[in-house]
């Protein structure tokens, strides 16, 4: 194990390919889009932090800068809007 890992505890995951982190996003996206009124919240948070997840991904692997996870969860959503159109801006096709 490489020294740095063992001093912060922390491991690099392996990244993913850019494309399959995109499709993810294009998914879930849909996903939250067609959330049904009746639908449990929890399930709702949920799909909101695996969309944020990959919001994150996208960021590092484009070298895009994201607070996303350093913001409060009221003003969550003017991030998530925020770094959704960085990472539009910097070529990843989220939408369609």
């Amino acid at each position: 194990m490489p020294r740095a890992a063992v001093a912060t505890g922390s491991v690099e995951r392996p990244r993913r390919p850019l494309e399959r982190v995109a499709a993810d996003l294009r998914r879930l996206a849909r996903e939250l889009a067609m959330v049904p009124g009746g639908m449990p919240m929890e399930r709702r948070r949920g799909l909101l932090a695996a969309y944020d997840d990959l919001l994150v991904e996208a960021a590092v692997l484009l070298e895009v800068p994201q607070q996303l996870t350093a913001v409060p969860p009221e003003v969550r959503e003017l991030e998530r809007i925020r770094l959704l159109g960085a990472l539009e801006a910097a070529g990843l096709v989220v939408t369609g």
